[in-house]
């Protein structure tokens, strides 16, 4: 428990430092309607979930080795993504304004924040093995999930995720914030065929789950 608080709160702290120095201004609601949304949530939901399934934040929060190669590069390049999109929310929304959007789009970006947080704690729910990294979790008898979100598309964390950035370059008000969000979805697109490859190499029955799930990330679409 003492580990989720830790993470939480260093989270918060680097996101804090982040955002504000970007912003120039700590007088802004919306940055600290972000900061919140954006960092508590996931530390809430670690916690709701350790009194069932310990060993699923444990394996989120220091997951073990075996992660594949191309997935810890990625993993990188995702990881120094998000930082330059939280910063450029900072400046773009917070300093300079530099795009217009419509001030409902506001209401609509928390809505989606608050809604991408729930779903992906859901997610996390039915899905046991839900690591940060591509690996196989042979000391957890890792198996293929069929329920919750993933009867109907194969990665729901990843589309989840996309809401998230989305909520938040829509409540930051930031165009900038939102034209980046088309380089995320093509890196976790990559991703995905990564983690797919090694899915079927590992397990027999993940040919047949992407035979009956159609969709990877997009319901209907893709």
């Amino acid at each position: 428990m003492l580990r989720i608080l830790f993470a939480t709160l260093g989270r918060f702290v680097f996101v804090f430092i982040l955002l504000f120095s970007a912003a120039g201004n700590f007088y802004w609601l919306e940055g600290w309607l972000f900061l919140l949304i954006y960092t508590l949530p996931s530390g809430f939901s670690l916690t709701l979930l350790h009194h069932k399934n310990p060993e699923l934040v444990y394996e989120r929060l220091n997951p073990e080795k075996g992660q594949i190669k191309e997935d810890r590069i990625i993993s990188w390049i995702i990881l120094i993504l998000l930082n330059i999109w939280i910063a450029i929310l900072g400046f773009d929304g917070g300093r300079f304004q530099l795009g217009v959007l419509p001030e409902w789009t506001k209401y609509i970006g928390f809505s989606f924040l608050v809604l991408s947080q729930a779903l992906i704690h859901i997610s996390l729910k039915h899905n046991p093995f839900a690591s940060t990294v591509v690996r196989f979790q042979t000391e957890r008898e890792q198996r293929i999930i069929r329920t919750g979100p993933y009867k109907y598309i194969r990665h729901p964390i990843y589309l989840f995720n996309i809401l998230l950035l989305l909520g938040g370059s829509f409540l930051i008000q930031s165009v900038i914030g939102l034209a980046l969000i088309s380089l995320f979805f093509i890196i976790f697109c990559l991703r995905i065929r990564f983690e797919e490859e090694f899915l079927i190499m590992n397990f027999d029955a993940y040919f047949k789950y992407r035979q009956e799930v159609k969709c990877k990330i997009i319901p209907f679409l893709y």
